[in-house]
């Protein structure tokens, strides 16, 4: 049985007022899934990571999710139109620079800078979550970060391959290990707010 679109699932919840904090957390992820998925095509002209080659689909997907919920509150898309690496902010322009020019320096550098993108997407969601109070953002933030759990899960595995070594710059040490020694999250979307990992 196929997965429901999340802009399906979105839909069939309830719309609320949106805080300024939910605001600027949606403008804040629709940017970050961006530049998740632009290293990573950028990545992946110079190295043959699986990984790397497979993943910008997925995060396309993240993409396209928050833009949905973008059109649903009838916020201004800040990426509208951008080409690959050109961002609205300048700190999200800074750091795309420097993860690019960080991964390109070797294979091992590609998969470390894949651990820092999906690691700091789950600590990110996970603030934002704690942040929102509407169902239909909480839901889209669950299934981006179980989405992020199995592509840190995936650079994990090819760590140990390419001799690199990681250590957590936003997740604390135990919920990292938690994540990445944990086995792929499959199955349907998840349509519960509160799930807790």
């Amino acid at each position: 049985m196929p997965h429901p679109p999340i802009g399906q699932v979105i839909s069939s919840i309830s719309k609320s007022d949106l805080s300024e904090q939910e605001r600027a957390g949606l403008l804040l992820m629709r940017e970050e899934e961006k530049l998740a998925h632009d290293v990573y095509v950028k990545l992946s002209e110079k190295w043959p990571l699986r990984p790397l080659q497979n993943i910008p689909r997925g995060e396309q997907m993240h993409m396209d999710a928050m833009k949905a919920l973008l059109d649903r509150y009838g916020i201004q898309d800040p990426i509208d139109e951008k080409p690959l690496g050109e961002f609205s902010t300048a700190d999200m322009q800074k750091l795309y620079d420097q993860l690019v020019a960080q991964g390109e320096q070797s294979i091992a550098d590609a998969v470390e800078v894949g651990l820092l993108i999906e690691e700091l997407d789950i600590a990110d969601l996970n603030r934002l979550m704690q942040q929102a109070d509407n169902e239909d953002i909480k839901v889209v933030y669950q299934n981006l970060t179980k989405g992020s759990r199995n592509h840190l899960r995936m650079f994990w595995r090819q760590l140990g391959r390419y001799n690199g070594s990681y250590t957590p710059q936003h997740l604390a040490q135990s919920e990292f290990d938690r994540i990445a020694r944990s086995e792929p999250e499959r199955g349907q979307l998840i349509t519960d707010p509160n799930f807790q990992f």
